[in-house]
């Protein structure tokens, strides 16, 4: 009687058990029907809103988010993101639950249960999906890189150039989902696009960082210098001191006439890289042309004031004499 109750207890919870079992995989295989055909038809890119004021979680490994100052988009409710200033931003649309289908469906064949046709198709590809979110992170890492990199006035430049960027990226946000079989040109065209805009952008710093090389030059020129002290003599005569300072700033406003007159064809070059075009005279650049005029008509009037203010300490507050002055006295 004891083992009789004991074997009916056993095969009462071995019911139990089944009963618990057949029910959460009836309940997994309606969710998998359910959600999967959905989730495969998500676009691989989605544009999600970012605000300071509401920062979301940081995303999982699945999930890459690329913040884009120049464009606007619809918001994708529940989409993980990472912090970043108002704006929009590029994300990698693979879901979490697409990725817990593909586990649980590997598990569930190993421990002998049917799975759907197409959760098994596309466990079978889990490699595949795995490559290409690889691939698409890292552009929209490095599309994140280039744009980040870009100050106001040359992300205003390039504006042309970025857009085309978001041209190469929009089939991922319009056209491909993870059922398609352009992904992978998708990616090689994105790379391509971005090793372009990555040159382009890196000669466009370039030439920008010469010119504020010789505007720092002309700001920081020292146009009045004290003579070299003569063998025997402290100080040099007026005509003598004059005469020096006269020829000192002529030899240094020569030179930073030469910077300047060198900035003109670093613009050029410029317009050459974005508009194709070496006029000088370009439309498309003439707010980049203006940002590079006030910074030389700052540059110019740091200079002046610079040297103005140190000439009257030397001339006006200093103790220290600069020149001796030679007097006669006649009777009259």
């Amino acid at each position: 009687p004891a083992g009789h109750s004991a074997k009916q207890k056993y095969l009462g919870v071995a019911r139990t058990m089944k009963e618990y079992e057949d029910t959460h995989y009836e309940r997994w295989l309606e969710h998998v029907e359910a959600v999967l055909p959905g989730l495969m038809k998500h676009t691989v890119l989605v544009k999600v809103e970012s605000t300071p004021q509401h920062p979301t979680p940081t995303p999982s490994n699945t999930v890459v988010v690329i913040r884009d100052r120049l464009n606007s988009g619809d918001l994708m409710p529940h989409m993980s993101s990472m912090m970043a200033p108002t704006g929009f931003e590029y994300a990698l649309n693979f879901s979490d639950d697409l990725s817990e289908i593909i586990l649980e469906t590997k598990y569930m064949e190993q421990l002998g249960f049917p799975v759907p046709e197409l959760a098994r198709s596309v466990a079978l590809q889990e490699e595949k999906f795995i490559s290409y979110q690889d691939g698409i992170r890292k552009c929209l890492q490095r599309y994140q890189a280039c744009i980040a990199s870009l100050a106001p006035a040359e992300t205003e430049l390039l504006d042309d150039h970025i857009k085309f960027l978001r041209r190469v990226l929009k089939p991922g946000m319009k056209r491909l989902n993870w059922n398609s079989l352009g992904i992978q040109d998708f990616i090689n065209k994105c790379e391509q696009a971005l090793s372009k805009f990555e040159s382009l952008s890196s000669q466009i710093q370039k030439n920008a960082s010469d010119i504020d090389e010789r505007l720092h030059t002309i700001c920081s020129a020292v146009l009045f210098k004290q003579p070299p002290p003569k063998p025997g003599c402290d100080l040099p005569e007026a005509k003598e001191f004059f005469e020096f300072q006269s020829i000192h700033r002529s030899m240094v406003l020569n030179a930073l006439a030469r910077k300047y007159h060198a900035i003109g064809p670093l613009l050029i070059k410029m317009e050459g890289l974005v508009v194709y075009t070496n006029s000088g005279k370009s439309p498309r650049l003439k707010s980049y042309y203006a940002h590079w005029e006030k910074k030389i008509f700052d540059a110019i009037i740091k200079m002046v004031n610079g040297n103005l203010a140190n000439l009257a300490y030397h001339m006006l507050s200093s103790t220290k004499p600069l020149f001796t002055v030679e007097t006669l006295l006649s009777a009259p």
